[in-house]
């Protein structure tokens, strides 16, 4: 029979800590940080359970106070009575808890991984394999993604990085967040797209949304950011083209046309730029939120991080929990809120590509996307941080891009010229025709004064 990994003397210890007298701060943020399958052995579970009790109530931690507590629950003869209490809360405590603490975590976790595997050892001829896959891969998701601290935390734990990071922003030398190479002026807006952040960038069809968010996973990629694009509509090999159109500079349908060689070495060479680059492509048509998320799962567990999540879009995304009369705005609902979710536990930026209703076209050409066109659900608009819309006629090189929604920062327009023949985006200074841009790097000169 085989032994499943435990440690009953750092149990022991633990519980020795947290029950000390007056140890009660020490013991509430160890608790949270703590669940029940912790503890292997079944009466040190018990105790714990006591002490989180005991604790919640607004009790003293005592001994007398403890065994009260779960003599009301009737706990307290399970474990052996006040003379085991006594035994294990008179063992030697520890100064660092939190060391027992991830100890314990890290059993709890040997054990899962076990049970796992015999579940799928068990269950591995008579089910059908996607959905053991599917099962898998979701428990070692969940686990990967647990908290070492707990979710929640003492304001001192966490407040010196978050100074850190405020201060790099401030010097004008901030790590923390995505951004786009030869995209100052946005880059400036957002200090780049954030970990956990859902950015929204919609338009109509046709007007240039995909070719867009290439731009951006392109630029990504060139700022040394991994990045993997979802594409539910176009081929692996369409977005490949455009990806080294993009790079080289090459019209790739003139090249072909006029058999243009010189243009083809351009080409070539933007070929072996991009191969270099830490990105990814996937083309399947028909793709779940929870099948994205194994596969970002994966990207993590190779290389460490991920910086950038584009899925091209919204509306092709297919609900695994809606049934046949489930409405489009309640499935869409669904969606949104995965993603969100997505995003804040892996901890990266997930820019989705939605429609437009057709309301924005009845208001003709000069009619500026809003918030109530984006198609199908408000949700969209409540579960993002950041919504974006492109603006321009189906001819028009001229650009904008509407900031409509930014959590943590200003709304403005910013203006864009289109290359159609390379489908690449291009920033601009200022309008090309009437009002001004304001300057959405707000903290520029903050940043000249601090170098």
């Amino acid at each position: 029979m085989i032994q499943l990994p435990e440690d009953i003397e750092s149990e022991i210890a633990l519980l020795a800590t947290l029950g000390a007298p007056g140890n009660e701060q020490t013991a509430s943020v160890e608790i949270s940080a703590l669940c029940d399958e912790d503890f292997h052995h079944p009466h040190h579970r018990l105790i714990f359970q006591g002490m989180r009790s005991l604790l919640s109530g607004g009790g003293e931690m005592a001994m007398v106070t403890l065994a009260d507590t779960m003599r009301t629950a009737g706990t307290l003869e399970r474990v052996g009575g006040v003379s085991t209490l006594v035994e294990i809360l008179g063992a030697q405590d520890v100064s660092r808890p939190e060391v027992l603490s991830r100890i314990l975590r890290g059993k709890r976790k040997q054990r899962e991984i076990m049970a796992l595997g015999h579940r799928l050892l068990q269950s591995a001829i008579s089910e059908d394999p996607a959905d053991l896959i599917a099962d898998a891969t979701s428990t070692l998701s969940r686990m990967a993604q647990t908290s070492g601290q707990g979710n929640v935390q003492e304001v001192g734990r966490f407040s010196d990085e978050a100074l850190a990071q405020m201060l790099d922003r401030v010097d004008g030398r901030c790590t923390v967040g995505t951004r786009f190479h030869s995209w100052p002026r946005l880059n400036g807006l957002t200090h780049g797209f954030q970990p956990g952040q859902l950015i929204v960038l919609a338009a109509r069809p046709g007007i240039g949304k995909t070719a867009l968010a290439l731009n951006w996973f392109l630029r990504a990629g060139m700022n040394g950011k991994r990045a993997v694009i979802f594409s539910l509509e176009m081929p692996k090999e369409e977005l490949w083209n455009r990806l080294v159109s993009d790079k080289s500079g090459v019209d790739v349908r003139r090249m072909v046309e006029e058999r243009d060689k010189e243009s083809f070495n351009l080409f070539a060479r933007g070929k072996m730029e991009v191969d270099e680059l830490p990105l990814h492509v996937g083309d399947r048509a028909k793709i779940t939120v929870s099948e994205i998320a194994a596969q970002v799962d994966r990207i993590i567990t190779r290389h460490g991080s991920l910086g950038l999540l584009v899925i091209d879009y919204l509306q092709l995304l297919t609900s695994t929990q809606g049934g046949k009369n489930q409405t489009e705005t309640i499935r869409i609902g669904e969606i949104t809120r995965e993603l969100k979710l997505l995003a804040k536990d892996r901890h990266v930026p997930i820019l989705l590509l939605s429609q437009l209703n057709r309301e924005v076209e009845k208001r003709g050409a000069a009619g500026r996307p809003q918030l109530s066109d984006l198609r199908d659900s408000g949700c969209i608009e409540q579960d993002s941080d950041l919504v974006m819309f492109i603006h321009r006629t189906m001819r028009a090189t001229a650009t904008e891009l509407i900031i409509a929604k930014h959590r943590s920062g200003p709304c403005m327009t910013l203006p864009l010229s289109f290359r159609s023949e390379i489908t690449r985006y291009i920033e601009l200074e200022r309008m090309t025709e009437g009002g001004g841009c304001p300057d959405p790097e707000p903290m520029s000169a903050l940043q000249e004064d601090f170098r």
